[in-house]
């Protein structure tokens, strides 16, 4: 019999966490040798597919998992992150508008230290995630994306494999990076520069 269950207390460095049918019952002892080659990598809260059995001192664990097959308009409208090589392309423009003077080099450190800070969460939260510790509101690693920390974002998740799935997620994320490389360039712009020289 298979059941279907939501993946919890995962633990990504060990490879181990557990498992609960949706409709109630007995947790499941889950392991990483027990996917199926082939799906990517389990996350916390993965909603899977399993069978179980009894292991040698009487544990009930999950074997043959998988994950369930997602209805064919939840594949097709599912958001892909953003590749992290944009992170580097930006980082070589603020550069570059540095050494010509259309941005002042304060600018660069403030970038550098809001990607440092965002890429710091991000290791912070999934570790947390993994210790079932409190977590870094959502909400604050948008605001330091937002900030100017989109690329030290882009390196951690892919790095930690880490907020890369989830859709809403993604979808503001991408919002939160636009809307940075708007309010640079709008810097560029003769208004923009007034203001800079105001400040």
């Amino acid at each position: 019999m298979r059941f279907q269950g939501r993946l919890r207390n995962w633990k990504d460095a060990q490879g181990y966490g557990f498992v609960a049918p949706e409709d109630g019952g007995e947790q499941a002892f889950v392991h990483i040798k027990a996917f199926r080659p082939g799906g990517r990598r389990p996350q916390e809260g993965d909603v899977i597919m399993y069978r179980t059995e009894q292991d040698a001192q009487g544990r009930l664990q999950a074997i043959d998992i998988a994950y369930p097959a997602a209805p064919r308009s939840a594949r097709v409208a599912r958001t892909l992150p953003l590749p992290w090589w944009l992170g580097v392309l930006w980082c070589v423009t603020l550069l570059l508008l540095a050494a010509y003077e259309a941005l002042p080099r304060a600018f660069l450190w403030l970038e550098a230290g809001t990607s440092l800070v965002c890429y710091l969460l991000y290791y912070f939260d999934k570790a947390a995630s993994q210790r079932n510790r409190w977590r870094t509101p959502e909400r604050t690693l948008q605001l330091w994306a937002l900030a100017g920390g989109w690329p030290g974002a882009l390196l951690a998740q892919r790095q930690f494999r880490h907020k890369t799935v989830k859709q809403e997620f993604q979808g503001v994320f991408k919002a939160a990076v636009l809307c940075n490389v708007l309010g640079v360039l709008y810097l560029l712009t003769p208004s923009g520069q007034a203001l800079l020289a105001g400040a």
